[in-house]
């Protein structure tokens, strides 16, 4: 069992370098800005994700309310529908990366089986409150 606990941030970054580019789905233009580029959705995603904020109505407002984000990305970010693709296209990448962030970060107790369980449970999670946004 692990028991080195890591900055959140940090364990993000990390899962997300183990992740091929070539691996990722991009829902935008390869010319579009650093903010929407599939590395960068995917760490958006596993890092709120790993903070339990899951629709992504609510990821893209994080996003805009971050000033360091904001000035990272230029102030260009993606919008809820590109990040609601961006999860059904990358599934399998965003569950590693989930599972890697939470094993240092938030679970490094854990064993790799309940990691495995937590993170997918929390992109089904974010997948429910996606489908309930679209109904209103």
């Amino acid at each position: 069992m692990r028991s080195e606990q890591r900055p959140l941030a940090e364990a993000v970054l990390e899962s997300v370098r183990q992740i091929l580019p070539e691996a990722l789905q991009p829902v935008a233009p390869r010319t579009a800005g650093i903010g929407l580029q599939p590395q960068t959705l995917l760490a958006v995603l596993t890092y709120c994700y790993a903070r339990k904020i899951y629709g992504s109505q609510d990821v893209e407002l994080c996003m805009c309310e971050d000033a360091q984000f904001r000035r990272l990305c230029q102030n260009e970010f993606p919008r809820w529908p590109a990040l609601r693709r961006f999860r059904r296209y990358n599934r399998e990448a965003l569950q590693r990366c989930l599972e890697q962030t939470l094993s240092t970060s938030a679970m490094p107790a854990a064993d790799s089986a309940q990691i495995a369980e937590e993170a997918a449970a929390r992109i089904q999670i974010a997948s429910w409150i996606d489908s309930e946004a679209a109904d209103d």
